[in-house]
């Protein structure tokens, strides 16, 4: 759709977690919202724009429940243990591309946002990458395939 959308996916991806940007150097808010209802709103309002329909509105609803999955410490998710919790959280997100993209872009598109997810959550835990990089790559990686 716009090469802007996972930059922009990636910002209120951070925005809704520590809130922290670099290079912005915007601290304190920690509003969830900019994730929750942030993203599905950017993708949900340009996809109906692009497509000429209501229906890419449902990002909306599927980018809130897939920002909730609980991937932190007292997750009910722990049974899946810690790179388990990251790589759900990875596929749901990227799940919601289901509702713009063809089926085959949406699966890769599925596995990306999977894998990116594992992949920097190693990264963070051996201090390669830190906050809020790590949020925002997983923004972009989860919308990657909205180009």
């Amino acid at each position: 759709m716009n090469i802007i959308i996972p930059i922009i996916a990636g910002i209120l991806f951070a925005l809704g977690g520590d809130g922290r940007i670099p290079f912005l150097f915007i601290k304190g808010w920690n509003a969830k919202l900019w994730r929750w209802l942030g993203i599905g709103l950017l993708i949900g309002i340009l996809g109906c724009i692009v497509k000429h329909s209501f229906v890419p509105l449902l990002c909306i609803p599927a980018y809130y429940l897939a920002t909730n999955i609980p991937y932190g410490e007292k997750s009910w998710l722990n049974f899946l243990g810690e790179y388990g919790k990251f790589a759900l959280a990875g596929l749901l997100l990227g799940s919601c591309s289901f509702i713009l993209l063809p089926f085959g872009l949406a699966c890769l598109q599925v596995v990306l946002s999977g894998v990116s997810f594992v992949v920097l959550k190693f990264l963070d835990d051996k201090n390669l990458i830190k906050n809020p990089w790590v949020e925002l790559l997983w923004g972009f990686f989860a919308t990657i395939c909205l180009i």
